[in-house]
């Protein structure tokens, strides 16, 4: 007997999934002989990153946020237990986490992205399935933990920052703000 080969170039246009190939030939006395082989087309892995969860809907993670972020995904044809890399960076520093895929595809962690800078943040998620396709996605949000508020001196009629029985009747303050969007309420309690 000999030996034969045949180099497939494309199967781009079969489905994943089982492939089975069939050979058949026949000698000079027209015996046949058959032979068949069961393979498996997996060319398929997809990771997503999912929007930050409500409560953060606004893709604005704040200082209250900013020790646990809230980061989560879905695959499909990865397995479970397989490891998801993440990345979550700003302009400056990188930030490397690894998540588990579980049963169904999903993924979650909560990232303590409190080192990093306020702006964008990106959001990086890959992944490989068991038999090695890669998959990747990529998400952007943005950190604001900035907010003051300052007073300026009491504005009075005498200017001493005292308020005599004169001046009670008209109190004026002033003061700025930085990091709070115009639009925004400043709520002021004297007490």
């Amino acid at each position: 007997g000999g030996g034969w080969s045949y180099t497939f170039t494309n199967l781009d246009t079969l489905q994943d999934g089982t492939l089975t190939l069939q050979a058949a030939a026949t000698d000079s006395f027209d015996n046949p002989a058959t032979a068949s082989d069961a393979n498996l087309k997996d060319t398929l892995a997809t990771l997503e990153i999912q929007e930050l969860p409500t409560g953060t809907s606004d893709d604005v993670i704040n200082a209250d946020e900013q020790s646990a972020a809230p980061i989560s995904g879905t695959s499909s044809g990865i397995e479970a237990g397989r490891d998801v890399a993440v990345r979550v960076s700003d302009a400056v520093t990188d930030i490397d986490l690894t998540a588990t895929v579980q049963a169904g595809g999903g993924w979650t962690l909560q990232a303590d992205i409190s080192t990093l800078l306020d702006g964008p943040i990106t959001v990086s998620a890959s992944a490989t399935d068991a038999v090695g396709n890669p998959a990747s996605d990529s998400y952007g949000f943005d950190k604001d933990t900035l907010a003051s508020v300052t007073i300026d001196a009491v504005a009075t009629a005498s200017a001493d920052d005292l308020v005599n029985q004169f001046e009670q009747t008209s109190v004026t303050l002033t003061g700025t703000t930085v990091g709070v969007e115009a639009g925004q309420t400043l709520q002021l309690n004297l007490v």
